[in-house]
């Protein structure tokens, strides 16, 4: 029943019961786990500037759900916390598979730290022309 007011609220466009949705979703609370379901309604909640929601949905992309997804936003902050050693062992050869990921869908510093990794050979071999390629599509995207 309390889903249902819940719900309701969601319709009306209440966006810190919006991100208690999410809630619901992510602790599989009254409602099957949902990780995807999760994220989607505290995508809504920030968008609606709620601080909560705004919360919630950087802890999915510290917690690498977004990335789990698909994200690529998420992809390379996972890829940041492996070289920096945030939360995980530092393992640049991880950090640096993330940061591709996310480049292979166009995002920005994705694409920047793929640079960086092929420039001074963190997590992959050094090679200045697959660095150079890099920067080149940064400057043509005026990124």
């Amino acid at each position: 029943m309390a889903f249902y007011y819940y719900q309701q609220s969601f319709d009306m466009g209440n966006s810190h019961t919006i991100t208690d949705l999410g809630e619901l979703y992510e602790d599989g609370v009254v409602v099957e786990e949902d990780e995807q379901k999760a994220f989607f309604y505290y995508q809504i909640s920030a968008n609606l500037n709620d601080i909560y929601g705004i919360n919630k949905l950087g802890h999915c992309y510290e917690e690498g759900i977004a990335a789990n997804m698909g994200d690529s936003g998420g992809l390379y902050k996972v890829g940041f916390r492996y070289k920096n050693g945030i939360g995980v062992e530092k393992d640049k050869n991880k950090a640096f598979i993330h940061y591709k990921k996310s480049a292979d869908m166009d995002d920005t510093n994705g694409i920047r730290n793929v640079a960086f990794c092929y420039q001074y050979g963190i997590g992959v071999k050094m090679d200045e022309y697959k660095a150079y390629l890099y920067f080149q599509k940064l400057a043509e995207d005026k990124y």
